[in-house]
Parts: C-alpha cells; structure tokens; sequence
C-alpha cells in the first residue's frame, strides 16, 4: 500500500491515535504526580507520557507538511497553526490562573489576586512562554508540589517545529525538493546518537528542560514531515512496522532507543493511522477531545492530589479525574477549539477558485475528498498538535 495513495483518504485514524496519546499522556500523570513508579518506565525506560508526546510530534510533522503543501501561503500557514495551539491554550490558563487557583491558595482571596505572580503566569504561559508553572500558593502541599501544569512545556517546542516547517516550506522543500528535509532528518538523528552525547545539555527560556529531549521530539517532527515528503516511495507494510518495532523494542533501556524509535515510531505512527480498522474513529465523533485532555489534564489532576491527600493511588486519581476531564475538553473542543477553527483564514478557497474557473471555461482538477481523521486545510482540522 502506497502512502500516497492513502494521503487524501477518507479512512484514517488520526483522531483516534491522537486522543489515545493523551490518555497515555494523562496516565503517565497519575504515576508522577502520585509519586507511584510507572510499569512502562521501569521495562523500556520511557513512560507512558513519553510516548504518548513522541506520538503526536510524529503526527504533527506529517500532517504539518501536508497543511504546508495544500495551502503554502506563510501567513495563512501562521495563522491556522495560531488558531489551533492559542485559542484552547489562553482559556486553559485563564481558567487556571482566575478560577482553579484562588479556589485552593492557601492565600487570601486579596492576597492571591494581589500577587504578581498570577497575572505573570497568564502573559507568560498564553504566549507560549511556559517556564513558569507556578501560580502563588497553589498546590504548595501536594505529594508534586506547586506544579499547575506540567503538560505546557511541550507547546513551545511544537511551535518551533512549526517555524521550521514553515522554512522548510518557503525553501520549497516541503514540495518535491526532499534535499533539506533528508539533511534535517540525518543531522537532528546523529545528534540523538550516543557518541555525540548533547543529551545532558541544559537549556533555558520557554523549551525549558533538556537540549536531548527537545531535539528528540524535532526529529521526530522531522521524520513525519519527511515522510509525508517522501509519500510517493513509501509503503504501508505490516512486516515492515514489525520489524522497526522489533528493533526499538531490542534497543530499550540502551543508549540507542531514541535514534532507533525516530526510525521506527513516525512509520509506526502511519501505519497504525492508515492500515487500522476505520471503525476505531468512531471514539472521537462527539469531538476532537485529545488537546482539550492534554492542556487540562495535569490541573485536575493536581486537583484530585489536592482534594485527596497523599495516600492517593494513580488508579483512583484517574477514576477520579476521568469522566470531569472528558466533559472540560468536550466543552473547550465545541465553545473555544472548533468556533477558533472556522476562522482559519482560506476557507472556501477552492470553491472560490473553482467558481471562478467555472465562469471563464477553464479546466478545473475535482477537489481532494474531505478527510474523516483531519479535514482539508481552511477547514477544522489539518494538524497533528497534541490537542
């Protein structure tokens, strides 16, 4: 099965993987924030969240090209990857900064609202600045203390994917020249290799944590993209996804996993989208919930910590969390997330064009179909965000 073929089909599961990253996402969460080891960590060395965030990037890259490729016209490219990462984002923070933190401070309510520290989580957190996770007296006595909301750190290096996508697209690249994409790919892969060893680099500002890990989840970014770049000479094989998953699974808790998995995981990722049953995107038909789950996961369940105590299990927090968790993200899919969407700009560009084309008798090519997992560019969805 050619990946090109199944570019513009309407079986995909791309909401489905997504929404199943972020339940790994927020389980991973239910160990950490309980302070309870992860089964998954302790056997490959790479939690249930790390992978779930390495799935999306793998996603993103893909469906980011493909976005690039459809419509490549920078400002309507900057404004639709604005309106899917901002939108849910501000509202997530306002609504943890005004409503969930003056709610459990341990400060007065004039002296939570009169601290500083609140209004400068919102600027910075809102504009993708997400160092500073911490808002005055807030969860300063839970078993993980202080932290609001951990998930953040991964949107700022998911926007540099995006300026780099978008490089990359002005360069022509993204469009039958694979040179600067292949060359991307191979530096940010031997980068993650061992001999080279930039995986205890510090970093500052708004990635935050460790050069290895950012530059990991770029590459993965990468080999999506390239993949989608490379669509016409790539197969969609079962024996081929077993064979790369084999290997990543014969390289756990070795220096080698990471270099290995940017092989394997964005063909796994695609494999796994195209090739599985299209009845699996039945589960995200009330709405794409999965950012909704990401940006509001790790408050809520702070929350339970809260509420609950230190003696809390990761089992019982998830319980706790998971149906109030699924109705927050399907309110912020439908009253922020979607209404965002609709204002991307080039909506109803083809159909102007074709009118047009229409009118003065000159041949017009037939629309791609819509796609199930993630609709045409201009519409609701064309990027792999963790949403």
């Amino acid at each position: 099965m050619n990946l090109a073929e199944r570019v513009g089909s309407r079986q995909n599961n791309f909401n489905a993987l997504r929404l199943i990253a972020a339940v790994m996402v927020l389980v991973s969460h239910c160990f950490a924030l309980t302070n309870r080891p992860e089964p998954l960590a302790s056997i490959s060395n790479e939690s249930f969240g790390e992978l779930g965030v390495s799935i999306f990037f793998a996603i993103s890259g893909f469906l980011i090209a493909r976005s690039w490729t459809d419509d490549p016209v920078l400002w309507r490219f900057a404004a639709k990857r604005g309106l899917r990462l901002m939108p849910g984002l501000i509202v997530a923070v306002l609504v943890t900064a005004l409503v969930l933190g003056p709610a459990v401070t341990i400060l007065s309510p004039s002296g939570y609202f009169g601290d500083t520290g609140v209004y400068r989580y919102i600027v910075e957190n809102s504009v993708l600045d997400t160092v500073n996770g911490r808002l005055p007296g807030v969860f300063v006595h839970n078993v993980y203390p202080a932290a609001v909301n951990g998930s953040l750190w991964t949107l700022p290096v998911e926007a540099l994917a995006y300026v780099a996508a978008a490089v990359l697209g002005v360069m022509g690249a993204l469009r039958g020249r694979a040179a600067l994409p292949v060359l991307s790919y191979v530096v940010l892969l031997a980068l993650s290799t061992p001999p080279l060893n930039v995986t205890s680099i510090q970093t500052s500002g708004p990635v935050g944590g460790h050069l290895g890990l950012v530059l990991y989840l770029g590459a993965l970014f990468n080999g999506g993209l390239l993949l989608y770049v490379l669509r016409d000479h790539v197969v969609l094989r079962w024996d081929i996804a077993a064979l790369l998953l084999a290997a990543w699974i014969a390289t756990a808790n070795t220096d080698w996993m990471h270099p290995v998995a940017l092989v394997a995981l964005p063909y796994l990722v695609l494999v796994l989208v195209y090739r599985t049953p299209s009845w699996l995107s039945a589960v995200t038909r009330p709405g794409d919930l999965s950012y909704g789950i990401y940006v509001y996961a790790f408050p809520a369940q702070q929350l339970a910590a809260y509420l609950w105590g230190p003696g809390l299990a990761p089992g019982t927090m998830l319980a706790l969390v998971a149906v109030p968790l699924y109705l927050i993200a399907l309110l912020s899919w439908h009253l922020v997330e979607a209404p965002a969407l609709r204002l991307k700009p080039g909506t109803g560009l083809g159909v102007r064009r074709r009118s047009v084309l229409a009118v003065s008798g000159a041949p017009s090519s037939p629309p791609r179909p819509a796609l199930q997992g993630n609709a045409e560019p201009g519409s609701l969805r064309d990027d792999g965000l963790p949403r």
